[in-house]
């Protein structure tokens, strides 16, 4: 009996098997990418249009006992000179016509972080961080009666309301990460889609900062007829952080540097329309 070696052929090459699946794996993540964006913006979309049929007066009704001014906070080292100096800018901004009429209130974190936040229904809080490196005080600076840039920051805030970027963002969160739980169906660690909406959600809020900016530097400049030093926080937060424009990209926040000269470019064109 004479024994033949058979010709193997294709069936030799013990890679192929290696290489279609790394093709189906690439073609499986790309698919899933494609629907995840697909979601991502459909949602997105949805929940936009929801919150833009949402009155003034139902979000009043929604939020009414949401107030964080009631909540007891240690305000032995606050300085009364610059309470009254907040709550008389928030009085004054909110007389504006494109100021939503809600029921605003805004109150003084002790806390040396330099920050501001917008909460649903009107709640404003800045901290005393944030008042100092203003220089926020009672004096009276080159006529102006008012510090334009805490002016500024109340009106930025004041943005987001006017926008609903707080609603928004809070409709979009919670929608898209209920419709990614019910198409993977892992309703126990969402870590991964958690980071992929932060991923997302990236752009959107770098979109509402520019929104509020701009929104803010109207607002002062209608109510104070001056935009002076609206950018000091920026100048500020610079020299403290030492930002790469590299990463700018990667940050919730436009840089404080391209936030400057956006600010001080749209000053002179608001300048120049009156």
């Amino acid at each position: 009996m004479r024994f033949k070696i058979k010709e193997l052929g294709d069936a030799a090459d013990v890679s192929s098997g290696e290489k279609d699946a790394t093709k189906e794996l690439v073609k499986l993540l790309f698919l899933a990418t494609i629907s995840m964006a697909v979601i991502y913006f459909s949602v997105s979309f949805a929940s936009e249009y929801f919150i833009r049929n949402i009155s003034i007066e139902q979000e009043n009704k929604w939020f009414k006992k949401f107030d964080l001014s009631l909540i007891e906070m240690d305000s032995s080292d606050l300085n009364p000179e610059q309470i009254k100096q907040v709550d008389k800018i928030l009085s004054q901004l909110i007389k504006h016509p494109s100021v939503p009429k809600l029921n605003y209130k805004i109150f003084v974190i002790q806390d040396d972080d330099i920050n501001a936040f917008a909460f649903p229904g009107g709640n404003i809080g800045v901290t005393s961080g944030l008042l100092s490196a203003l220089e926020v005080s009672d004096e009276v600076e080159d006529g102006q009666k008012d510090n334009l840039a805490l002016a500024f920051v109340i009106g930025h805030e004041l943005g987001h309301f006017k926008y609903r970027h707080h609603l928004k963002g809070l409709s979009r969160t919670i929608s898209v990460g209920l419709a990614f739980a019910l198409l993977t169906g892992n309703s126990g660690d969402l870590s991964l889609i958690n980071n992929l909406l932060t991923l997302l959600e990236l752009n959107h809020s770098q979109k509402q900062e520019t929104e509020s900016d701009l929104f803010a530097a109207e607002l002062v400049f209608d109510t104070y007829g001056s935009t002076k030093n609206i950018e000091k926080l920026f100048v500020v937060l610079k020299e403290k952080n030492s930002e790469n424009e590299n990463f700018s990209f990667l940050s919730t926040h436009p840089s404080s540097e391209s936030r400057i000269n956006q600010l001080l470019n749209y000053s002179v064109s608001l300048s120049e329309k009156n």
